[in-house]
């Protein structure tokens, strides 16, 4: 990911986290006992809990800015008609929305694995839904001139 922009970032981030979500969940099954019983009685943080937060600081936080410019560019393209991956682009939003997450689970639900828990949305709220709202709003203020 580290020399990659735009569209490119995003398939790659796409890719990272959806094979990160997967050992995520293959590694919460593999130690499941560990989890249940030694963390929990020891007061440690739960393996999904670690794995989320290392995922956050390895590879989202060096990546959130051009990442979320390179969402926004994908969002504005869509809207002027082009073809844009809608699901490349949900899967980003989610994996943002996710980066708040508390004590963090994945789950397999049949289709996909994402992560359950208590969620957080400060980190979504902050790093993309203003940005995404305002220049939503300076897109439309210059379509309607």
């Amino acid at each position: 990911m580290e020399l990659k922009t735009g569209q490119q970032l995003i398939e790659t981030y796409v890719k990272v986290w959806r094979n990160y979500l997967l050992f995520s969940r293959l590694l919460d099954k593999m130690f499941e006992y560990l989890n249940r019983y030694y963390l929990k009685n020891q007061s440690m943080k739960l393996l999904g809990v670690v794995c989320l937060n290392r995922y956050k600081e390895l590879c989202y936080k060096p990546k959130k800015v051009e990442l979320r410019e390179a969402i926004l560019a994908l969002i504005t393209k869509s809207r002027n008609g082009e073809v844009v991956d809608k699901n490349v682009l949900r899967l980003c939003i989610q994996s943002i929305v996710d980066q708040g997450m508390q004590l963090a689970k994945p789950v397999n639900d049949g289709v996909d694995v994402k992560w359950v828990g208590d969620k957080n949305l400060a980190e979504y709220e902050e790093e993309f839904e203003s940005p995404f709202l305002q220049r939503t709003k300076s897109e439309y203020e210059a379509k309607a001139r």
